[in-house]
């Protein structure tokens, strides 16, 4: 049986595609998976304190085995002191997990213990998952114009040692194919029956029409638009469900909008979520809104995408070079452009009291998730590849 070491920082212990989707199909295949989390006090799991431990730093679930690194809040990060002892203590961990494939997420400070893995466990196999295309990411950070040079190197360092690169789309794989030549896989954030199964509860006594916006709601994902069609939509049994929260500055914009809009009744939001919390919310939805506006999200597909999809539900979108393309070849919904509130509004309100064209693109969603965009599919992708490493 291989030994598998996923490590992580930012992200959620239980994050969707690294805990939910790829550990969990490592070990159904077979693989003996242990996650590499950080702990801010050796009593508990993840930068937030996502699982409270009672006696060690060691946990288990669902098969996947948790160990976790210091990451000292405690120290100063001046001179880098605080990353240099957690950096110190990842190494020491990996060592210690004694893998045979170490499998990276992130960029920043796994990112470089990545880039050097290979001079530090020369006989291991290294696998990056690039979940995003990073330098545009850095591009739209003010401050961060500087780091661009500084990643690009890391970069070529991963891309140079890397026995296999994963990433979220085609475009993504396409940029690294120029860039290495080792084997390149698309693992696009497909969801599936299995993680996201449909609630027990029958929700057809709600004869609401929601509008589910799923993820936090910020500037860069509509959170303006979005308001504006909440304004211009007249059906009164047309609401709209955020399944999310939304941060400092994108819910005081929210709070005051709304009441200046006298449509505080139209909305419904249901804060953070656990992740296994998120279909019977989902379920609701009659139609799903995926509005990308950075240059960033337009080399990807946001994970809402195709959790909509999973449960049947058309999908109104911003144009996007991705999307658009799916959205026409399966007929699921429409896109538009982000001054088209009134199209928008028009669209939604047409498939609220038009029941055939409704289910018409519910069953074409559905048929697209069934035969095309769930895990199932993913997951073979990457279980072939891992199995072409040894």
């Amino acid at each position: 049986m291989e030994r598998v070491c996923l490590i992580l920082f930012e992200h959620s212990i239980f994050d969707g595609r690294i805990f939910y989707k790829e550990a969990m199909s490592l070990v159904r295949n077979g693989f003996d998976v242990t996650l590499l989390v950080p702990t801010v006090d050796n009593r508990s799991l993840g930068l937030k304190k996502e699982v409270h431990l009672s006696k060690d730093t060691n946990y288990e679930l669902d098969g996947v085995k948790f160990t976790a690194y210091h990451y000292n809040k405690k120290l100063p990060k001046q001179l880098n002191i605080r990353q240099y002892f957690c950096k110190r203590d990842l190494i020491k961990k990996l060592v210690q997990i004694d893998a045979d494939v170490y499998h990276f997420h992130e960029d920043g400070l796994t990112m470089e213990i990545a880039a050097d893995l290979k001079n530090i466990l020369p006989d291991k196999k290294l696998v990056f998952d690039f979940h995003e295309f990073f330098v545009s990411s850095y591009r739209e950070k003010k401050g961060k114009i500087d780091l661009i040079s500084r990643y690009i190197r890391l970069e070529n360092k991963i891309l140079k040692k890397a026995d296999l690169i994963i990433t979220v789309s085609d475009f993504l794989s396409s940029y690294y194919e120029t860039l290495c030549n080792c084997p390149i896989i698309t693992l696009l954030n497909c969801q599936s029956e299995r993680i996201f199964p449909f609630p027990r509860k029958n929700n057809e006594s709600d004869k609401t029409f929601w509008v589910v916006h799923e993820g936090r709601l910020l500037f860069d994902r509509g959170l303006k638009p979005i308001i504006e069609i909440a304004r211009t939509v007249k059906s009164p049994n047309i609401r709209f469900l955020c399944i999310g929260n939304l941060p400092k500055k994108e819910l005081q914009y929210f709070q005051a909008k709304v009441e200046e809009y006298d449509i505080s009744d139209k909305f419904h939001i249901t804060g953070f979520l656990p992740y296994l919390k998120v279909p019977q919310w989902l379920a609701k939805g009659k139609v799903g809104l995926t509005f990308m506006m950075s240059d960033n999200t337009k080399r990807t597909i946001s994970n809402k995408f195709f959790n909509y999809i999973r449960f049947g539900i058309p999908i109104v979108a911003l144009h996007h070079p991705i999307t658009d393309k799916i959205i026409e070849n399966f007929q699921i919904g429409m896109a538009f452009n982000p001054t088209e509130i009134d199209r928008i509004a028009a669209y939604i309100q047409n498939l609220a009291s038009n029941k055939k064209t409704y289910q018409q693109l519910s069953q074409n969603a559905m048929a697209a998730f069934r035969s095309s965009y769930n895990w199932e599919t993913m997951e073979k992708r990457l279980i072939d590849a891992y199995n072409l490493l040894n």
